[in-house]
This record gives C-alpha cells, sequence and structure tokens, in this order.
C-alpha cells in the first residue's frame, strides 16, 4: 500500500518541484502544500492504527486515547471515507451511512463496558455530520469547541473540504462555525443503548437495498 501511495505521489510532486526550481514558478509550491495535507490521512491513518493510537470500533468509527481516562472519537477519515463510502450511493444515502458507522462503533464500546472489557471512560468527539438533536438523544451532550480546535480544523480545512465533499457526492465547502463538539460517558451511553441500537437497525434497514 505505502509503495503505491508513494509511486502515486511521485507522479504529482516531481513536476511541481520542476516547475518550482527549473521554472521559479513558486506559487506551485502551495500546490505541494495542499497536496501533502491532501495525503496525509492516507498515511497517518493506516500507521496509526498499526501502532495502535488509532483503534476502529467499526470502519467510520475511531477512538484515540487522550489521557485522564479519556477517548477521543473520530468519525473516520478522508482515507476511510474513500475506501469506505460506496460510490454509487447519493449524498443522503452517504450520511446515513456514515451515522450508521457512529452507531455500530458506539454499539462495540458500549458492548465492551458491559462486558468489563472497558472501564467506563469519558468520550469527546466533533463532528459536522451529526446535528445536536440526534446526539442528545443517543446520550451526548453539546460544549463549546476550544480554540486549538478550530485553529486544527482551520489548518486542515482542505482535507475536510475533501472528505465533507465525499460525504455529500458533491463539491462542499463546510462552515467551521457549524462543527460541533459532544461529550459522554460510557455509563451515559449504555443508558441509551436501546435506542441506539433501534436507530442503527432503521438505517440499516433503509439501507439494505443499497449496500
Amino acid at each position: 500500500y505505502y509503495w503505491k501511495v508513494i509511486g502515486i505521489s511521485l507522479c504529482f510532486i516531481i513536476p511541481i518541484l520542476v516547475l518550482i526550481f527549473v521554472f521559479k514558478f513558486f506559487i506551485a509550491g502551495l500546490l505541494l502544500l495542499l497536496y501533502i495535507l491532501f495525503l496525509a490521512p492516507f498515511i497517518d491513518t493506516p500507521m496509526g492504527q498499526l501502532k495502535g493510537t488509532l483503534v476502529y470500533h467499526s470502519p467510520l468509527f475511531i477512538t484515540q486515547k487522550s489521557g485522564n481516562n479519556k477517548l477521543i472519537l473520530h468519525g473516520g477519515t478522508l482515507f476511510d471515507y474513500v475506501f469506505t463510502i460506496d460510490k454509487s450511493l447519493n449524498g443522503q444515502e452517504r450520511k446515513k451511512f456514515i451515522i450508521l458507522g457512529y452507531l455500530r462503533g458506539l454499539l462495540s464500546l458500549i458492548n465492551a463496558y458491559e462486558t468489563g472489557i472497558m472501564t467506563d471512560q469519558s468520550l469527546k468527539g466533533t463532528s459536522y455530520i451529526i446535528n445536536e438533536r440526534t446526539a442528545t438523544k443517543i446520550g451526548f451532550k453539546k460544549v463549546p469547541v476550544d480554540g486549538v480546535q478550530y485553529i486544527i480544523l482551520a489548518f486542515n480545512y482542505f482535507t475536510l473540504m475533501a472528505a465533507y465533499s465525499v460525504a455529500n457526492a458533491k463539491l462542499s465547502f463546510p462552515k467551521l462555525s457549524e462543527v460541533k463538539t459532544f461529550e459522554a460517558s460510557l455509563s451515559e451511553l449504555a443508558e441509551r443503548k436501546g435506542f441506539i441500537k433501534d436507530l442503527e437497525k432503521f438505517l440499516s434497514n433503509s439501507l439494505s437495498k443499497k449496500l
């Protein structure tokens, strides 16, 4: 996989370097930066999984340890979107599929908690897919997005835009002001397990003819 990534990358990087150093077309440096930002999830995500810093609980739901008995939730990266989402799905169906991945990941975490594999932990995640009403019904509560998170999102806006476009099945530009952060404990989510299972079943049935 990495040799393929390197080979494809060289096909883009070498021409850009030629433009910069041979033709003094320095604006091409911006293209190089954008490509590196775009490439990052295709390197960092599988590497994080191999190292164990990223743990998949479903194909579109990842956790990352943050210390002090806390987990950071990631609803899949651009890497996951590209390799997991069926290209035949339209925008609405893709969002359902992404949320279905969230729900299955949450159920996996809840089951680990209920069987004693995991202790009660605090979960925190930022999303532009799930709305506040649904998050509240699942067991999350909305908390302020900290300034550092906005800086990280702004720096990775190009990658975020690419993932958002894949999720919508068309070129889309996410508004950082609409990004929301949610928080809950495993015990709080376990209390809503019935609702989460019902919602997972509903979305699964609505997509069964497509998948």
